[in-house]
């Protein structure tokens, strides 16, 4: 039997799509969920949890990159992949701020920026599992169907002979039974016929 996340995985196709909102303003972010998809799971899912709230950047390199411990991974399972699965489409007006903002000698950020929160726009995680979802459901009852049936009683199906009215008749049958029954009455009328003769009284 397969794993679960092994049927999951193999079905998703689209990217995923999310709103980091800061401070500075909006951040739009498409994560591809296709090429790894448990790490681009797990940052969905704490993003849903609301785990990234009110995170503050605690380094901005100008024309490099701008980080948070909270997205940082801890270990390889939790996402080292991440940095290299997420693009910025959207936002750039934000990140021009971040860079402007000034830096002390460790490249921390001498104002606050910080994440407020993060919205998700496209999660095709859920939609897969809606997909696996309704097929399970279909198959139950298809399932379910298939034992009802079984279990009904076979009825016996009835001989045609021929077409139209009294189809399920036997003609040869009837008419073998209509000749001997016509056979038995005209012995009956001749055998009454002797009692109509007195001649002999």
């Amino acid at each position: 039997i397969l794993d679960d996340d092994v049927v999951r995985y193999a079905k998703l196709k689209k990217k995923g799509y999310l709103q980091i909102v800061t401070n500075l303003g909006p951040l739009n972010i498409e994560l591809h969920c296709d090429m790894t998809p448990k790490t681009c799971e797990n940052f969905i899912k704490l993003s849903k949890s609301g785990y990234y709230d009110d995170t503050i950047f605690h380094r901005s390199i100008k024309n490099f990159m701008i980080t948070t411990y909270a997205l940082m991974p801890s270990n390889k399972d939790q996402g080292s992949d991440l940095p290299n699965r997420q693009w910025v489409v959207g936002g750039l007006d934000t990140l021009n701020k971040m860079e402007k903002i000034e830096t002390d000698k460790n490249d921390k950020p001498l104002e606050t920026i910080k994440i407020l929160k993060i919205m998700i726009f496209v999660d095709p995680y859920q939609e897969v599992d809606d997909e696996l979802s309704k097929l399970r459901e279909e198959e139950r009852l298809a399932a379910e169907k298939a034992l009802v049936v079984n279990k009904e009683p076979k009825t016996k199906k009835l001989k045609t002979y021929h077409h139209g009215i009294g189809k399920y008749i036997n003609s040869p049958a009837v008419e073998n039974s209509e000749i001997a029954t016509g056979v038995e009455t005209k012995k009956k009328k001749n055998v009454t016929g002797k009692f109509g003769d007195f001649s002999a009284w």
